[in-house]
């Protein structure tokens, strides 16, 4: 347990993740050549300070982004800030800069390549905090589909705290 975590009464401990509220803003209209968004959202804190749930403060991200379509090929970039909070009662938020940056290529409909960079960093230097490391990380992916769509991506971190590898597997439905 991290800080004041509770033991759990049983010996087991669940952990359902994070829950995560968030919106785009579409800030250009629809047949204006380039799209420009304000997106921003929170995670909220986890209630139970029980073993393994050491979430209990809320966090907040908002962002500006933009992306240019010339022909099949497509290019966006967002950043913005990240105000994370901390279970460190002497620091207790770590305000980062967010940023991604996306390239991808529809030659077809039914398949497009992407390639993307994600990542956050300090805005002052300050020491690490569990569970709000720097992150940064390359994504390979495709996806299929145009109404219905997957879309699978290799990840390859690239900071000390971010994932070696792994893949992120996403489905959705457009309008």
């Amino acid at each position: 347990p991290y800080g004041e975590a509770r033991p759990d009464d049983d010996g087991r401990r669940h952990d359902s993740g994070d829950y995560r509220v968030a919106t785009v803003v579409r800030l250009t209209p629809e047949d204006a050549p380039a799209l420009a968004v304000l997106r921003f959202g929170t995670r909220l804190p986890t209630t139970d300070n029980g073993v393994g749930l050491d979430r209990d403060a809320l966090d907040f991200f908002a962002l500006l982004g933009g992306r240019v379509r010339r022909g099949a090929l497509a290019v966006g970039a967002e950043a913005g800030v990240g105000i994370n909070g901390t279970r460190d009662p002497v620091f207790e938020q770590r305000d980062v800069l967010v940023y991604a940056v996306t390239a991808e290529y529809a030659a077809s409909p039914a398949l497009v390549p992407t390639l993307s960079a994600v990542g956050n960093v300090p805005g002052l230097p300050e020491r690490d905090v569990r569970g709000n490391e720097d992150l940064g990380e390359v994504r390979l992916g495709v996806r299929a589909g145009e109404r219905r769509w997957l879309r699978v991506e290799l990840v390859r971190g690239f900071t000390e705290f971010s994932p070696s590898a792994g893949v992120i597997v996403s489905a959705g439905v457009a309008r």
